[in-house]
Parts: structure tokens; sequence; C-alpha cells
């Protein structure tokens, strides 16, 4: 009798068991993760980035950054896809959710850089193709772009 209450009470589903992950204990940035602290939101710094942001060219992508001196390494992000270029907005969406994952799997060089110096980064990555691109197109142009602003930033 007592080995089966025992049974029960470790597989009760009302009581919540929770298992620790290798994952709990790491940073957001080592981990592959783009979550909401790092989407650029605010009208504001949107508007600042765009009047006052450096710009390069990066096939088939532009970059826009805007860096802060008394950062802690944080790293803001803006996707945008021209209504212009995709009518459609399951052709916009695509290519956002392409380039998001690009920069999800590449931002960890970006953000020990900016740790190391100490500063914040809003980026703004405008795709200016005309044509939907496939994956390994936009992450090479993400890898590029990730480099390039790296290099930039040193």
């Amino acid at each position: 009798m007592l080995g089966q209450s025992f049974f029960l009470c470790i597989f009760d589903p009302y009581i919540p068991l929770r298992i620790m992950s290798e994952t709990d204990n790491i940073p957001a940035k080592q981990r592959f993760t783009f979550g909401k602290a790092e989407h650029l939101c605010l009208e504001k710094e949107i508007d600042r980035l765009f009047s006052s942001g450096e710009r390069f060219l990066s096939f088939p992508q532009q970059v826009v950054y805007l860096s802060n001196e008394n950062g802690r390494g944080a790293v803001s992000v803006l996707f945008s896809v021209s209504k212009k270029r995709f009518k459609r907005a399951v052709h916009r969406n695509r290519v956002k959710r392409l380039m998001r994952e690009c920069f999800r799997l590449n931002k960890a060089s970006l953000y020990e850089l900016l740790e190391e110096k100490n500063r914040s980064l809003s980026i703004a990555f405008v795709f200016i193709d005309k044509e939907l691109p496939n994956y390994q197109l936009v992450e090479k142009g993400m890898q590029k772009a990730m480099d390039k602003l790296i290099e930039r930033l040193r």
C-alpha cells in the first residue's frame, strides 16, 4: 500500500514538477533565442535610428545601425520588407521570418563585442531584393552583414 501512494504522489498531475534543463542557467545572449527584449518597437527609437543612424548595403538587405556608448551589451533589432516590392503579406512575412532566423543564429559574436565595448546597439535590416529569396541567400547576406557590422563597431 505504501508503494502505491508513493507512486501516485510522484505522478500526480496536480503537483507541478519542473525539471531543470541545460539552458536554464545560460544567459540569453548565448542561447539561440530572439525574445521580446531584442525587438525594436518604440516609434521614437525607430525614427532616431533612421534619421541619424549609419547605413551600409549587404545584399539582399540594407543595414541601418545606431550605437550608444553607455549601453550594457543590449541589441534592439527591426526587420522590414517593403510593401512596394512584395504586395502579398504572406511573402513579406516569409522574408521577415527568414531574416529573424538568420539573425538569431548569427548574433553571438555581435553580443560578445558589444559587452566587451560596453555599448548598446539599434539595428534595422531592410530587405531590398525584388524576388522572394531562399534561406541560403538570406543567411549568406546576414552573415556578411554581421561581419561588416562587427568590423565597423571595432
